[in-house]
């Protein structure tokens, strides 16, 4: 290992250790990172280059053990023994971190469905984290590394007897070495085995070295474009960034990432104009982008746009503040499907159930197209069946495409389509022999961001959570355009049963649509300043909410965690500032800064910028990254006096699980699975008040 490099190997079931309900009640995958970065940021950190952990799992729960040993060290094993050398055009006989990487994600599930007796230990994965630039040896493979070391002993000889230049000799030994990543170095590598095997003369060779890297100069025109898609996005930037930019740097910063997401050194001439760029003019700073992406040459894993995304997906995270962020086009359409809360499609949440290696259906939306032609929760997806494209086209012949193996992503990709277009899913079901083919025509489907408590008979919720007291009780999930409707129809609904008190649940929720969140305030407060926006070079901006329609006669509390974020924490903050709600649970999440999300036309991609702060209605922060974020500073919201009740991360993610669970409609033909009692103290707490308020 290099002195950079970082590689831990956990294999430790925590709740072994004596008095383990204690000790290991609050791991987390933080507790992990804190062993390569400070535990104090560990866990919002990103893992530094070079690093890797491999870990059995997240602790909590028993690996399977095979003959001496665990399932996780024994697909370990296995792999640094030699068979996880699989990656180019032969075993190279060197064991790479993130050869051992893929190898443990695609090996460690299938045993676990081999050897589990259980669904859960058949679902076991490894839990591995670990940065950019791991592409470094860990183990030999005895069987291939025996013939590269006589290949390489042979190039040197030659070196020696021949008078090998100094560059070709360097750039021979270190890709007979170890296996490349890229294809035009495959092939050279290829050339230089050739050469040493005596299959090809020294003049072939050249020519051939000659022809490979001809191939890969990047034209000019191709690096001058990728420079303009990254200087135009620069310019959208640093117009609505909300704290101050120069240009000059910001070119400098996406050249350093270019060349850290290649895995490459800055040459030294780019690396000194680099440090010197925070000045530089636009024309030059463009000038810089086009020589340092032409210096790269081509590669497939900077295939255009795929040069300009990496660079503006990484110029984003590393060194603007976290919310900023460039989405790429290959997540463009989840991420959308997310902020917007419709979509196109047949209206099932899902999942991978790594015990049968399939996708299975976590639960129909109520009302979807899904659900109105019978498909249930627990389904699982065993082949999809196309017989026209996404846009409605009619395809020569159908598309069969096989359940087994079919990652989430490929199955959103196939399912997903256009509104009114049909497409046939063969499922299987549990209690049912033969697998069910279902035809499901798309349409659109919006996202409920209003829970209840229970769903009734017809799958629809009930809101009332205490009917004795006439307490109601609503979860916002996200803030959307149809939440504000959604809440206000659960309201009407609650009144007409005479409903006495109301207690909303943000915990959990990342906020969303501002607007949205503003008029979910609105709605509890009477008239006022809800909420204050900051931007750059610009007076502060107040929305004021309106006395008509606000519902003002019934105490109220409202539900926030470590999680409650954005959205959750204008409306919360409001209510609090206002003594409209007693705030119950834990400090919120401290995102106190809003995002315009931008189509980028010049990729087909989205840049997600800050543009502002918010600031509650009594002017204090909410915002974490404007403070040293530590404890002791002034961020976030806080619950009422009295009423902070700070949970253990499993007790916290024991409530989330919970709470999705709750979202599933059930199957109404068999008998209910009888669900384990979670104690949800933080709501218990909220009904104790809400009761003595009553009385």
């Amino acid at each position: 290992l290099k002195p950079h490099h970082f590689l831990g190997i956990v294999d430790v079931h925590l709740t072994d250790f004596e008095n383990a309900k204690e000790a290991a009640r609050d791991v987390s995958v933080g507790n992990f990172v804190s062993l390569i970065v400070p535990k104090k940021d560990a866990e919002d950190a990103e893992i530094p280059d070079g690093h890797v952990l491999y870990l059995a799992s997240n602790g909590l729960k028993a690996a399977i053990e095979l003959d001496g040993h665990s399932l996780f060290a024994e697909t370990l094993l296995q792999g640094l023994k030699g068979k996880a050398d699989r990656e180019g055009y032969e075993p190279d006989g060197l064991i790479m971190a993130d050869e051992l990487t893929k190898y443990l994600k695609d090996e460690m599930p299938k045993l676990a469905r081999k050897f589990g007796t259980t669904k859960e230990e058949k679902e076991q994965t490894a839990l591995i984290i670990e940065g950019q630039n791991v592409h470094f040896p860990l183990g030999r493979n005895p069987e291939s590394a025996k013939l590269n070391e006589k290949r390489l002993a042979q190039y040197a000889e030659i070196v020696k007897r021949d008078g090998v230049p100094q560059v070709l000799a360097d750039e021979g030994l270190k890709l007979l070495a170890a296996m490349p990543k890229l294809k035009y170095q495959q092939e050279l590598r290829k050339a230089y085995q050739r050469l040493v095997d005596g299959g090809m003369t020294s003049d072939e060779f050249n020519k051939r070295r000659e022809t490979i890297l001809e191939e890969t100069k990047e034209p000019t025109t191709e690096a001058a474009a990728y420079a303009k898609t990254v200087m135009s996005a620069i310019d959208v930037i640093d117009g609505l960034y909300f704290k101050d930019l120069k240009v000059g740097e910001m070119a400098g910063w996406a050249v350093k990432e270019l060349y850290r997401e290649a895995e490459e050194q800055l040459p030294p001439e780019l690396a000194a104009r680099v440090d010197q760029a925070k000045d530089l003019s636009e024309t030059d700073a463009t000038k810089l982008l086009t020589d340092a992406r032409q210096q790269l040459g081509k590669r497939e894993d900077l295939d255009s746009p795929k040069d300009a995304e990496r660079s503006l997906i990484r110029l984003c995270l590393h060194h603007l503040d976290r919310h900023t962020a460039y989405i790429d086009t290959e997540t463009v359409g989840r991420f959308r499907r997310e902020i917007q809360g419709n979509y196109t499609g047949i209206g099932v949440t899902i999942r991978r159930d790594l015990s049968r290696d399939l996708v299975q259906v976590i639960t129909p939306m109520k009302d979807s197209p899904a659900y109105k032609a019978g498909v249930k929760s627990g389904d699982w997806i065993v082949q999809i069946t196309k017989e026209v494209d996404k846009d409605g086209n009619p395809l020569s012949k159908p598309e069969v495409i096989a359940g087994l193996g079919l990652s989430i992503d490929d199955a959103v990709k196939n399912i997903l389509g256009k509104s009114g277009t049909k497409i046939k899913i063969t499922f299987e079901r549990e209690g049912i022999e033969k697998p069910l083919d279902i035809e499901i025509t798309r349409s659109e489907i919006v996202v409920e961001t209003i829970l209840g408590v229970r769903r009734k008979a017809d799958d629809s919720w009930d809101f009332m959570l205490d009917p004795e007291n006439k307490i109601g009780y609503a979860r916002l999930t996200q803030f959307t355009a149809r939440t504000p409707t959604e809440l206000k129809r659960a309201l009407e609904g609650l009144k007409k049963q005479g409903m006495k008190a109301f207690i909303l649940d943000l915990r959990f929720c990342p906020g969303g649509d501002l607007q949205s969140a503003i008029s979910v305030s609105d709605l509890f407060v009477d008239d006022g300043v809800i909420v204050s926006i900051r931007k750059r070079n610009q007076p502060e901006y107040k929305f004021n909410g309106h006395h008509a329609g606000s519902e003002l006669d019934f105490p109220m509390v409202c539900l926030i965690n470590g999680q409650s974020a954005s959205g959750a924490e204008i409306v919360s903050a409001c209510l609090q500032d206002y003594k409209r709600a007693v705030l119950v649970g834990d400090r919120s999440y401290g995102k106190g800064s809003m995002q315009n999300v931008l189509p980028f036309a010049r990729t087909g991609g989205i840049l997600k910028v800050t543009t502002a702060t918010f600031w509650r209605p009594s002017g204090v922060n909410i915002n974490k990254a404007s403070t040293k974020g530590r404890d002791e500073d002034e961020w976030g919201v806080f619950p009422d006096e009295g009423f902070r009740m700070k949970l253990s991360r499993a007790e916290n993610d024991e409530i989330f699980e919970y709470m999705r669970n709750q979202e599933v409609i059930p199957r109404r033909d068999v008998p209910p699975k009888e669900k384990p009692v979670v104690k949800d103290t933080q709501l218990e707490q909220s009904l104790t008040y809400l009761r003595e308020r009553l009385k």
